[in-house]
């Protein structure tokens, strides 16, 4: 037979009562005491310009920091890119200890470029970011007002009477209201003086060569520069443009640059939003193409928010993409598959890359590289 049991709250009772609520008041204070917030490290600089490097030479950047929270242990360090290696301290960070995180780039392509390391922790609320930036060159740049050629010229781009350092000018994060430039060293190997000259540049961009005459031998600097406030819209722009040796000549197919730029949003968010932000993650930053050239990557929403996925691009010919959603719910995952074209995958001037643009605000820009072989 079952039995009810009444229960009248006594003194005793109400004790054990109230110490029992202020105990579960309590302990999530106490677990919130114990989490470090990325803001308690301190590095000397969060973002490294390496300046002009060197096409396949690989160049580390040193980031010292200094944890001023809590003790805390360094799950893992988040390269963006399958070029770039990072080292970090395996093993519990003390309060007031400095540490260093290594951050090793190895350029695949030439031109401007902007890598990102998040470091993640398991008591950090969210990711604290490392940069590294700067230029790809074929060979050091040259002096200004023209300098010797010399034996690093080899791997420049021969363009007729001219050698390029290279063919290819990419702003990779450009926003509103930004002037940016971008250099290309010309080398003249002709046996008279030329006036190299940039035509079909469109309205949002200007070219300026110092010297304006290049002597035969020696090398000097065309200049672009972007104004961000005419790109006429968000993301990937790409254009063309002809390189002639001396002004009126005949413009060849064979004396062409392409210019990049991405054009990003500027996304805000208020104090409350912050708490519930979108996060993307990627089951892989590079897709290896089979045979067949076919390859895929998962993305997954790991945020509090909708993920909104505003654009996707190829920076070069041959690529078909294809998504099924563009709005992932918290924990949703979505497939991004690839199908190469062989013929237009040929002769390629730049790394196959794809772009992503979302409303993460910690990865607004997210570039898949997309690597094959025919």
């Amino acid at each position: 037979m079952n039995k009810t049991i009444n229960i009248s709250p006594s003194g005793s009772l109400r004790s054990f009562l109230v110490l029992l609520l202020t105990a579960l008041w309590i302990s999530p204070l106490v677990g919130e005491s114990e989490r470090v917030f990325a803001q308690n490290i301190d590095a000397e600089f969060d973002v490294i310009d390496l300046g002009d490097i060197t096409f396949q030479q690989p160049v580390t950047a040193t980031f010292k920091m200094k944890n001023r929270g809590s003790e805390f242990f360094l799950n893992q360090a988040k390269p963006f890119c399958g070029c770039t290696k990072v080292t970090y301290p395996k093993k519990n960070i003390s309060k007031g200890e400095n540490f260093t995180v290594e951050v090793t780039y190895d350029a695949e392509s030439l031109g401007h470029f902007q890598k990102d390391v998040a470091l993640i922790s398991d008591q950090f609320e969210k990711p604290y970011y490392l940069t590294v930036k700067g230029n790809v060159v074929a060979y050091s740049a040259a002096k200004q007002g023209g300098s010797t050629v010399g034996d690093g010229n080899q791997a420049a781009i021969l363009m007729g009477k001219m050698k390029l350092s290279r063919d290819n000018v990419e702003f990779a994060d450009t926003y509103r209201g930004e002037s940016l430039q971008e250099k290309i060293i010309i080398t003249n190997m002709s046996q008279e003086p030329i006036s190299p000259q940039i035509i079909f540049l469109p309205h949002y961009m200007t070219v300026q060569t110092t010297p304006n005459a290049i002597q035969p031998g020696k090398q000097g600097v065309m200049t672009f520069t972007l104004n961000a406030n005419m790109l006429p819209r968000y993301g990937l722009n790409q254009f063309t443009v002809g390189i002639n040796p001396n002004p009126g000549e005949t413009h060849s197919k064979e004396r062409e640059i392409l210019v990049s730029a991405i054009k990003l949003p500027a996304i805000q968010y208020s104090e409350s939003q912050r708490n519930r932000l979108p996060v993307l993650d990627l089951s892989s930053n590079i897709i290896e193409l089979n045979k067949s050239l076919k390859g895929d990557v998962i993305l997954m929403n790991t945020g509090k928010s909708n993920l909104q996925i505003s654009t996707i691009q190829s920076y070069t010919p041959g690529l078909n993409i294809t998504l099924n959603k563009t709005t992932l719910e918290p924990g949703e995952t979505t497939v991004l598959k690839v199908k190469g074209v062989k013929k237009n995958l040929k002769d390629l001037k730049t790394q196959p890359r794809i772009l992503i643009l979302t409303n993460d605000p910690n990865n607004r820009k997210t570039v898949i590289d997309v690597k094959f072989k025919l």
